[in-house]
Protein backbone atom coordinates (compact mmCIF):
# COMPACT_ATOMS: atom_id res chain seq x y z
CA UNK A 1 0.00 0.00 0.00
CA UNK A 2 0.84 3.49 -0.83
CA UNK A 3 -0.57 6.62 -0.15
CA UNK A 4 0.47 9.63 -1.23
CA UNK A 5 -0.85 12.58 0.98
CA UNK A 6 -4.18 12.65 2.73
CA UNK A 7 -5.98 15.69 4.16
CA UNK A 8 -8.01 15.85 6.61
CA UNK A 9 -9.61 19.06 7.40
CA UNK A 10 -11.60 19.90 11.07
CA UNK A 11 -14.13 22.43 10.77
CA UNK A 12 -15.84 25.04 13.43
CA UNK A 13 -19.67 24.72 13.39
CA UNK A 14 -20.01 28.03 10.96
CA UNK A 15 -17.89 26.03 8.77
CA UNK A 16 -14.73 27.68 8.80
CA UNK A 17 -11.34 25.79 9.08
CA UNK A 18 -10.02 25.14 11.99
CA UNK A 19 -7.33 22.96 11.53
CA UNK A 20 -6.20 20.46 8.37
CA UNK A 21 -4.04 17.05 9.52
CA UNK A 22 -1.97 16.24 6.69
CA UNK A 23 -0.32 12.61 6.35
CA UNK A 24 2.57 12.07 3.53
CA UNK A 25 4.45 8.94 2.09
CA UNK A 26 2.66 6.56 4.06
CA UNK A 27 3.85 2.72 2.79
CA UNK A 28 3.50 -0.45 4.03
CA UNK A 29 4.72 -3.64 2.45
CA UNK A 30 3.69 -6.80 3.51
CA UNK A 31 5.05 -10.20 2.31
CA UNK A 32 4.33 -13.67 3.22
CA UNK A 33 6.08 -16.58 2.65
CA UNK A 34 5.36 -20.06 3.17
CA UNK A 35 7.21 -20.27 6.85
CA UNK A 36 8.45 -16.43 6.86
CA UNK A 37 7.07 -12.87 6.88
CA UNK A 38 7.90 -9.68 6.34
CA UNK A 39 6.64 -6.62 6.99
CA UNK A 40 8.30 -3.14 6.29
CA UNK A 41 6.93 0.68 6.01
CA UNK A 42 7.28 4.14 6.72
CA UNK A 43 4.76 6.64 8.18
CA UNK A 44 6.09 9.84 6.01
CA UNK A 45 5.00 13.08 7.74
CA UNK A 46 2.68 13.41 9.90
CA UNK A 47 1.57 17.24 10.08
CA UNK A 48 -1.19 19.67 12.20
CA UNK A 49 -1.66 23.10 10.97
CA UNK A 50 -3.56 25.83 12.94
CA UNK A 51 -5.41 27.42 9.99
CA UNK A 52 -6.57 30.14 11.51
CA UNK A 53 -2.96 31.10 11.76
CA UNK A 54 -2.36 29.81 8.04
CA UNK A 55 0.16 27.79 6.94
CA UNK A 56 2.29 30.38 5.89
CA UNK A 57 2.81 31.74 9.69
CA UNK A 58 6.20 31.07 11.86
CA UNK A 59 3.46 29.17 14.02
CA UNK A 60 1.07 27.76 11.86
CA UNK A 61 2.16 24.13 11.78
CA UNK A 62 1.60 22.59 15.42
CA UNK A 63 3.21 19.02 14.24
CA UNK A 64 5.75 18.97 11.59
CA UNK A 65 9.02 16.87 10.78
CA UNK A 66 12.11 18.78 12.42
CA UNK A 67 14.03 17.83 9.39
CA UNK A 68 12.48 18.23 6.25
CA UNK A 69 15.15 16.84 4.26
CA UNK A 70 14.16 13.51 6.20
CA UNK A 71 12.80 10.56 4.45
CA UNK A 72 10.55 9.53 7.14
CA UNK A 73 8.58 10.15 10.75
CA UNK A 74 8.85 6.32 11.03
CA UNK A 75 10.80 3.49 9.28
CA UNK A 76 10.38 -0.47 10.43
CA UNK A 77 11.13 -3.91 9.16
CA UNK A 78 9.83 -6.63 11.12
CA UNK A 79 10.84 -9.92 10.28
CA UNK A 80 9.53 -13.24 11.13
CA UNK A 81 12.59 -16.38 10.82
CA UNK A 82 12.08 -20.20 10.43
CA UNK A 83 14.58 -22.70 11.28
CA UNK A 84 13.82 -24.35 7.57
CA UNK A 85 14.85 -20.78 5.64
CA UNK A 86 18.72 -20.01 4.21
CA UNK A 87 18.38 -16.92 5.77
CA UNK A 88 17.73 -18.03 9.27
CA UNK A 89 20.10 -16.59 11.91
CA UNK A 90 19.50 -18.00 15.12
CA UNK A 91 16.39 -16.15 16.19
CA UNK A 92 12.46 -16.23 15.31
CA UNK A 93 11.58 -12.70 14.98
CA UNK A 94 13.35 -8.80 14.63
CA UNK A 95 12.41 -5.69 14.28
CA UNK A 96 14.03 -2.43 13.35
CA UNK A 97 12.92 0.97 13.29
CA UNK A 98 14.12 4.64 13.11
CA UNK A 99 12.83 7.41 14.45
CA UNK A 100 13.17 11.36 12.88
CA UNK A 101 12.66 14.38 15.44
CA UNK A 102 9.75 15.82 15.13
CA UNK A 103 8.92 20.11 16.34
CA UNK A 104 5.98 20.15 18.49
CA UNK A 105 4.46 23.67 19.26
CA UNK A 106 1.96 24.04 21.53
CA UNK A 107 -0.38 26.93 21.43
CA UNK A 108 -3.06 27.27 24.20
CA UNK A 109 -5.19 29.27 22.53
CA UNK A 110 -5.64 26.49 19.78
CA UNK A 111 -6.14 24.04 22.80
CA UNK A 112 -9.03 25.77 24.58
CA UNK A 113 -10.66 26.82 20.94
CA UNK A 114 -10.92 23.13 19.73
CA UNK A 115 -12.01 21.89 23.69
CA UNK A 116 -14.81 24.70 23.98
CA UNK A 117 -15.91 24.88 20.09
CA UNK A 118 -16.35 21.05 20.60
CA UNK A 119 -18.63 21.40 24.01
Amino acid sequence: MNVNSVAVYLNKEDGSRLAMFVQESFLLDIKVYPSSTSIGGTLGNFRLCDLSLGSDHCWGWLCDLRNQEAESLIQFTFNSYSVEDDDYEGYDYSLTGRLSAVRIVFLYRFVQEVAFDSV
